[in-house]
């Protein structure tokens, strides 16, 4: 399993960052359409929340039961765009950090902001809240699922993209029940 002090073989921090985001995503039913370390910033991971919101909305929910689902996506996005930075942070050596992947992450994390409508600076308290609630689960589902990263991790340093099947094939076997 990956820890601080791994050996030089061991995959690349873009391979660990990207392998949280995809971890997380599935366990928390963000769909990943692929994940991969040869973008030009150092590796992207493709996900859409456009689906999950419209398979809401064709549920036929009251608005009360939408609006909470909504939230519950935004919610499971925002963890998943800051596991990347976390996966690094608990299982990467010592390296260059993923910067651009970062600035990439947080407006992800903005744009969920926003469509939860809280880009009013007037409410930073909750979005302090919500980020910080967000930062523990997704440390906590990196943490029960480290042989998940791993698998992942080395997958995307050896095949360097993976599709969705790819990731679910990987991560399932490894998943803590």
């Amino acid at each position: 399993m990956l820890n601080p002090g791994q050996p030089l073989n061991a995959p690349p921090r873009i391979a660990i960052h990207e392998a949280g985001h995809a971890v997380v995503a599935h366990v928390l039913g963000v769909h990943m359409e692929s994940s991969s370390i040869i973008h030009p910033v150092g590796g992207a991971g493709s996900y859409s929340i456009e689906a999950q919101l419209e398979e809401i909305k064709a549920r036929g929910l009251d608005m009360q039961a939408t609006a909470q689902a909504f939230r519950q996506v935004g919610r499971n996005c925002i963890a998943m765009a800051l596991s990347g930075r976390i996966a690094e942070e608990l299982f990467a050596a010592e390296g260059v950090s993923c910067e651009q992947a970062y600035a990439g992450d947080e407006a992800d994390i903005e744009d969920m902001f926003y469509r939860l409508g809280l880009d009013d600076p007037a409410r930073q308290r909750e979005r302090t809240k919500l980020r910080n609630e967000e930062h523990e689960r997704a440390t906590r589902v990196l943490r029960e699922n480290a042989a998940a990263v791993t698998s992942v991790a080395e997958q995307l340093a050896a095949r360097k993209t993976l599709a969705a099947q790819d990731l679910a094939d990987i991560i399932t076997p490894a998943q803590k029940r």
